[in-house]
């Protein structure tokens, strides 16, 4: 993570910033590729953390200091990576989460859509789940929004969406 002194660069914007105004959105792969742990992060700023960005890393990943995760063959399909989601969701569910989205961007081990369903069979374990999948311009980014809500935060323009069972 990226320091200024002794100073993490994220809680420093966290901890600077209105709690009433400002809900931050983590990205667990991200958080996992720069060397922290997003559960370390859900306990530690549980009321600040309304968002989940899920993107799991494969097992022997290096520690980076840029976020380049899609040009280093390093993302998996949710569960086959090295976050444990269970315990994840279990503090995830103790804070302020609302919504989750998956995101599959780079190479994975299988194509696209077979990819975002394995993800998706593997997160009904944890999570009731409605979902939308959204292809993006960018043919290899499929983004799958999760709520743990009763209710969609918003709704993507009609010809955008792919709902799947």
């Amino acid at each position: 993570m990226k320091k200024f002194g002794n100073a993490v660069a994220l809680d420093s914007l966290i901890e600077s910033t209105d709690p009433n105004l400002v809900v931050f959105e983590m990205d667990c792969g991200h958080m996992i590729h720069a060397g922290s742990d997003p559960i370390a992060y859900l306990k530690k700023y549980p009321s600040r953390i309304g968002l989940l960005h899920l993107k799991d890393l494969k097992l022997g990943f290096t520690v980076a200091t840029s976020l380049d995760t899609e040009e280093k063959d390093t993302d998996a399909e949710i569960g086959s990576g090295v976050i444990d989601w269970k315990r994840l969701f279990e503090v995830a569910k103790q804070g302020r989460v609302k919504h989750c989205f998956v995101e599959h961007e780079g190479k994975m081990d299988h194509p696209p859509l077979e990819a975002i369903a394995i993800s998706y069979k593997y997160l009904q374990q944890f999570l009731r789940l409605k979902y939308n999948i959204c292809m993006a311009e960018r043919p290899t980014l499929f983004l799958a929004k999760i709520s743990f809500a009763s209710k969609w935060c918003y709704s993507l323009p009609e010809h955008l969406n792919r709902t799947a069972n």
